[in-house]
């Protein structure tokens, strides 16, 4: 899990790089003074990091939709059109806020947002959208395509469950006992295990009821832990509590789910 001290470590070095970049843009491309320079250049830096920061969290979060076609064009959508909406409009706004005046009267020249800030919305929003897709799949494992061949040293049958994965290049049989998590994204479930990670179109509910009585715990809205892989229980009052697996991976367990959790692995044999 990301400590904050980290998150804001990176968020500030951003800030600081893009802010650098930005400043000396203004003071040699558009030769203002060192002053307006950086008033502009810190503001603007703040805006587009906060920016890629909230679409870089958001993709590794939500990595598990980003495996449909669909849904990335959505993504990269809304990347450009928050960077259009934020270049000009936002930043223009920030700097009328801060003392009164803007780089430039965007109403006073419709010919200069059309022909060079409107493009450098879109350019901006598809970088942004391409970093944070590249960024969740360097964090999290890719999808691997279901295979007819069967894993060795499989989990002792009697306390597991055979689990049937379809989709159109076939099925696979996948024990349950390989399963160290499961994480929920609307109809998909991602399994995740030693060897890979495995999608499948079914609820986290529904699962859930298929691993009953097989050593599984539901810990929050989104996951659901294999107790064989969990090594602590780390509770956090009066809210909810972490999961630490075998492998050093947290897992939030959230307040509905402390309770329970905490019975079911002092239970788990």
């Amino acid at each position: 899990m990301l400590k904050k001290t980290d998150l804001a470590f990176a968020v500030t070095a951003i800030w600081a790089a893009v802010a650098a970049i930005l400043i000396t843009h203004f003071r040699f491309y558009y030769g203002v003074g060192w002053q307006n320079a950086i008033k502009w250049g810190a503001g603007d830096g703040f805006l587009w990091s906060a920016l890629l920061c909230a679409y870089v969290y958001t993709s590794m979060r939500y990595h598990i939709l980003l495996a449909s076609w669909k849904t990335v064009s959505l993504f990269v959508g809304l990347a450009v059109l928050g960077s259009v909406c934020l270049h000009p409009t936002v930043s223009t706004l920030l700097f009328w806020g801060i003392d009164g005046s803007i780089s430039r009267p965007f109403l006073d020249d419709v010919t200069h947002l059309a022909m060079k800030r409107l493009p450098q919305g879109i350019l901006a929003g598809l970088l942004i959208a391409m970093i944070s897709i590249l960024a969740a799949r360097i964090r999290h494992e890719k999808v691997r395509p279901l295979s007819t061949t069967l894993d060795k040293d499989l989990p002792d049958p009697q306390a597991s469950v055979w689990l049937c994965l379809k989709s159109a290049d076939g099925v696979r049989r996948l024990n349950s006992g390989e399963i160290r998590y499961a994480e929920a994204a609307g109809n998909y479930v991602s399994l995740q295990t030693k060897s890979g990670a495995y999608l499948e179109r079914m609820t986290l509910k529904a699962l859930e009821e298929k691993l009953a009585g097989f050593g599984f715990q539901r810990i929050s809205r989104k996951h659901l832990v294999n107790l064989d892989c969990v090594r602590a229980l780390q509770a956090k009052k009066p809210k909810g509590g972490v999961i630490i697996l075998d492998d050093g991976l947290s897992l939030f367990v959230s307040r509905q789910y402390k309770a329970i959790t905490q019975k079911a692995i002092s239970e788990h044999q």
